[in-house]
């Protein structure tokens, strides 16, 4: 009995290692969100998702009833440091304005874009993009440029890729350092 499992899955493992090698052939590749094109269940489920709580960012509590990134997102009460209400909102912009994309619904892609504009339209002095208050990690920025390349996926534009050099250049090393 044991012999045949292991005859069979060796087979199985070969099998297997074929076929990878059949599908290395061709390269993965990231798929632009403009040729994604869900129906069926997939549908039923994004639509779900905006219906709730992804599409209605004002009935949930605090940070994600706020600015989002379209502005600089008011502290409330002591806890915690500046950032993280920062790095929240980057996860939930990059989630709505995906959804928006693949659904092709102009109010969650708007609410997402508008965070992108406010931020490339309000960089720092020296070119670093975000909120001032947010000047001792990087990790929020890393985030919401997710949500950023998005963007430029889908509407590719050279101004978003100068102002992202200049962010990633105005940097200090040591605040690199520090954070990796």
């Amino acid at each position: 009995m044991t012999r045949k499992f292991s005859i069979a899955a060796t087979g199985l493992a070969f099998a297997a290692l074929l076929l990878s090698f059949s599908l290395s052939a061709r390269p993965w590749q990231d798929a632009n969100l403009r040729d994604i094109r869900p129906e069926g269940w997939l549908m039923k489920q994004l639509l779900v998702q905006k219906e709730g709580l992804t599409g209605h960012p004002e009935a949930l509590s605090y940070p994600y009833n706020t600015c989002l990134w379209d502005g600089e997102i008011p502290r409330m009460g002591t806890h915690g440091k500046d950032w993280w209400r920062y790095e929240q909102t980057a996860y939930y912009t990059d989630g709505l304005l995906r959804l928006g994309y693949l659904i092709e619904d102009d109010a969650l892609i708007g609410k997402g874009e508008s965070g992108i504009h406010y931020t490339l339209q309000h960089p720092w002095e020296n070119g670093r993009l975000g909120s001032k208050r947010i000047d001792d990690t990087v990790w929020p920025f890393v985030v919401f440029f997710r949500a950023i390349q998005a963007a430029y996926d889908t509407h590719p534009d050279p101004s978003v890729l100068e102002a992202l050099s200049r962010h990633y250049h105005s940097i200090p090393m040591d605040l690199l350092v520090r954070n990796s």
